[in-house]
């Protein structure tokens, strides 16, 4: 019996044993896959940031040296030389905006960024104003205020009457006030951005297929192909929700609804009308003309652009009226200006432009830019006569607090900024 009893024993012992190192196994087994699956997880993690990283560094010489970078080719290459470490990089035209696009894989992890880039912003030590040289002297009136440096006819600034109505605003100092030798061309890199090549490049886009519809709701990524909306005849967006790589193109006038919500997408047509009360952000490129009626809202950042090449000597023109606002650029410019039909910019009283304001030829503001104009004069229209280098009851200056990338087609696209963030 005292011998069953030790077997007994015994075997009990032995599977208690064998209990234990089944459980030890078991926990051993655990602690090594948690620590697996957590240095699976910090590699994803690294992988991840680094993916981001890649990306963002990409972009970075995307915008410091765009200028080794053919126009819409992709070049892609590995920044390590590993071959599951790669970034492509790509820089594309979206109306008068330059579009860079970068994309990184590390190993099964991809990142795609893209970004809307300028090439000026404006300070303190930039001109607020400058027109063409001229006889005519720059004359001042009502309640017009010029706040910061100035390049004008003769370096000088005249304060009057006009309309019977005595000079009650500000006038720079003399020490920001400087003769302009000359008014400046458009720089030739902007060529590309006319009416006439932006159409052409959008109809020759062999890898779209256009639809001839606008469509209720659409949205497109920028890192991938535009889509195309090519219209005939007049045409009206409204009740349209629209955003991302979207261009609508028409030879005809296209109207703009308050009721449509559009969103860094592409408008081009013969004409352009905004009606009152949109608020959206937007590209408008036409060839006649752009009305912007009342109470609109252009948001950041938003273009209004005629360029092209006036080979029919045609008028043209931009009109933002009273209490709208647009924050970017406002472009009018030809390279065959005519004395007969002219190419005209024209802000209304209580009108506000924050950005940039270019004009081949005379711009009529009553209304506030909030950075530069730049025109070769300015007109004052009255019910009674045309004066030419006159500006009355209007605001020119620039908000110290603001820092805003923007577009200026005068100079070159070397050192680029971030204007908006698109994905």
């Amino acid at each position: 019996m005292e011998e069953l009893y030790h077997k007994k024993i015994n075997g009990a012992a032995m599977m208690y044993a064998i209990f234990v190192m089944i459980v030890i196994t078991i926990i051993c087994t655990l602690i090594v896959g948690l620590n697996l699956y957590r240095n699976h997880q910090n590699n994803k993690v690294y992988f991840r940031l680094l993916c981001e990283n890649n990306v963002n560094n990409g972009l970075v010489v995307l915008m410091k040296e765009p200028e080794i970078f053919p126009l819409d080719k992709a070049v892609n290459f590995s920044l390590f030389g590993y071959k599951n470490d790669s970034v492509l990089l790509k820089k594309e035209q979206w109306g008068i905006f330059n579009l860079l696009i970068g994309k990184s894989n590390v190993k099964t992890d991809t990142i795609t960024r893209a970004v809307f880039a300028g090439n000026y912003i404006q300070t303190p030590e930039n001109p607020v104003l400058v027109l063409a040289p001229s006889i005519k002297t720059l004359k001042i009136g009502g309640s017009t205020c010029i706040k910061g440096k100035t390049l004008l006819p003769g370096g000088y600034i005249t304060s009057c009457n006009i309309e019977n109505t005595p000079f009650t605003g500000s006038r720079p100092d003399n020490s920001s006030i400087d003769p302009v030798k000359s008014f400046p061309a458009i720089n030739q890199e902007w060529k590309k951005v006319s009416f006439e090549e932006t159409v052409s490049n959008l109809s020759e886009d062999t890898q779209n297929i256009p639809i001839n519809y606008i469509p209720a709701t659409m949205s497109v990524g920028f890192d991938r192909q535009s889509q195309i909306c090519l219209l005939s005849g007049d045409s009206r967006i409204e009740n349209s929700n629209l955003n991302g790589k979207i261009a609508i193109v028409s030879e005809g006038k296209i109207t703009i609804a308050a009721t449509a919500l559009l969103e860094d997408i592409l408008i081009i047509g013969g004409s352009v009308v905004v009606e009152k009360g949109f608020s959206g952000t937007v590209q408008i490129m036409a060839r006649d003309s752009i009305c912007i009626e009342e109470n609109c809202q252009l948001q950041y950042p938003s273009a209004l652009v005629i360029y092209h090449e006036n080979t029919e000597n045609k008028s043209s023109k931009i009109i933002l009226n009273s209490n709208s606002k647009i924050e970017g650029t406002i472009l009018c410019w030809t390279e065959r200006p005519c004395i007969k039909n002219r190419f005209f910019i024209d802000l209304k009283p209580e009108s506000l432009i924050k950005g940039l304001v270019i004009c081949c030829d005379a711009v009529q503001s009553r209304g506030i830019v909030d950075g530069c104009l730049m025109a070769r004069n300015t007109l004052f229209v009255s019910p009674s006569q045309i004066q030419e280098n006159v500006l009355y009851n209007t605001s020119i200056g620039y908000d110290s607090g603001r820092d805003l990338s923007q577009i200026n087609v005068l100079q070159n696209t070397n050192n680029l900024s971030i204007m908006k963030w698109l994905n």
